[in-house]
């Protein structure tokens, strides 16, 4: 005779509280993954993507999401919201970066006009477009070379900004092409977002500030990259990159 299994009654309300705010966080990511697959998908059918590229960007980052699963078991270093690694793993790489003595190069990717985004939509949509440009930034980025160090990083540095690593970047003509490629990957097509079971199409840009780090201080050299470039970008009207000069 089996007996009755009687079910908790004295969890703490904090417990609750936080079991109930992780499934909203996964709730949250599964929609803006959906979101994702619906905005590649409307650039199908309009003709910007073909099916196979399509297929090639969802693979790529399924890839690129098991890498930073592997590179961050174990440890608390990845931003709930996106997945991406977070700010403090953003510090620990790039110093392991400027210690290694090799060129590497920064861009500062920024939402244009987020707060817009956040005030006429609601934050939930706010943060469905900061997954989305996430996914979008990852499916463009070198994630599978041979060498696990050798891949391109990306990273949630704070709000609406992301922060991408790129080792072994010697020349700001190829890092302008990257950050192009980057720019418009976000900016080709307006973003698919449920907000209460409706569909909407929203434009979304970013602007992109870079350089390429030759063994210059990492405070020093992210201040100038981000006044010099990402602020030059947004003061240029926004939707562009703006690499800046050795």
């Amino acid at each position: 005779m089996s007996e009755a299994v009687e079910t908790p009654t004295n969890i703490p309300q904090n417990q609750t509280e936080k079991r109930s705010e992780r499934r909203l966080g996964i709730d949250q990511r599964i929609q803006s993954n959906v979101d994702w697959l619906n905005s590649l998908q409307n650039q199908v059918n309009s003709g910007t993507l073909t099916q196979e590229q399509r297929n090639e960007l969802i693979a790529r980052s399924m890839v690129a999401r098991d890498i930073l699963t592997e590179r961050v078991k174990g440890q608390k270093r990845k931003d709930p919201m996106t997945g991406l690694l977070d700010n403090g793993a953003y510090k620990e790489e790039v110093k392991k970066l400027i210690e290694n003595g090799a060129p590497f190069g920064l861009l500062i990717v920024d939402i244009d006009h987020f707060k817009k985004v956040n005030d006429s939509y609601g934050h939930a949509v706010g943060d469905s477009v900061i997954i989305q440009t996430a996914q979008n930034l990852t499916s463009h980025l070198r994630q599978v070379r041979a060498e696990a160090e050798q891949n391109d990083q990306i990273f949630r540095y704070g709000g609406e900004e992301l922060v991408v690593l790129l080792p072994g970047m010697h020349s700001e003509e190829d890092l302008e092409k990257v950050a192009e490629k980057l720019r418009t990957a976000v900016g080709g097509s307006p973003y698919s977002v449920t907000k209460e079971g409706q569909d909407l199409q929203i434009p979304i840009t970013v602007s992109i500030g870079g350089g390429i780090n030759r063994q210059q201080e990492e405070r020093a050299f992210f201040e100038k990259v981000d006044t010099l470039g990402l602020y030059s970008a947004k003061e240029g009207g926004r939707d562009r990159t703006v690499i800046v000069s050795p």
